[in-house]
């Protein structure tokens, strides 16, 4: 009789064990798959041909690309509908004025925003990000994950 009582009693703690193990990693699982996801890669390293691919596929929708144009960072922010990019770039100071760069301050949604983040005495340092309200993996937005890829 002891016996059977002391083998329900260690059934009954496995069980409550596994249960709470169960709803501990579901939990997990939930945060996981909720919360954003970041990613950053430099892009100082890149070579000419994905520099030139960057500009030619036009992630910062500029008619005219200045002469001093650096990328510096490649930043991947995704949640589970949506993705945002933020690509970090310079430019020399003397050709600020010379260059429309910013735009969509506002932050409008489906476009793109470019903002200055600093200014030093020979560079100015700019952010594009995407405002999009889906997921961005379109085919223009691709080869940004080829380079997350290649770069990580």
């Amino acid at each position: 009789m002891i016996i059977m009582k002391k083998t329900i009693s260690v059934l009954i703690i496995g069980i409550v064990t596994i249960i709470v193990i169960g709803i501990a990693y579901l939990g997990w699982i939930v945060y996981d798959t909720a919360r954003p996801h970041f990613t950053e890669i430099s892009l100082t390293n890149i070579n000419e041909e994905e520099k030139s691919k960057l500009m030619e596929l036009n992630f910062l929708e500029l008619d005219k690309y200045p002469q001093s144009l650096e990328f510096n960072k490649l930043k991947e922010i995704s949640e589970v509908r949506e993705t945002q990019f933020y690509i970090e770039f310079s430019i020399n100071k003397y050709e600020k004025d010379l260059y429309n760069i910013e735009k969509n301050k506002s932050h409008s949604p489906n476009t793109i925003s470019i903002e200055q983040k600093e200014e030093n005495d020979e560079k100015v340092i700019y952010e594009m990000q995407t405002n999009f309200a889906q997921n961005s993996k379109a085919k223009k937005w691709s080869y940004l994950y080829e380079l997350i890829e290649k770069y990580k």
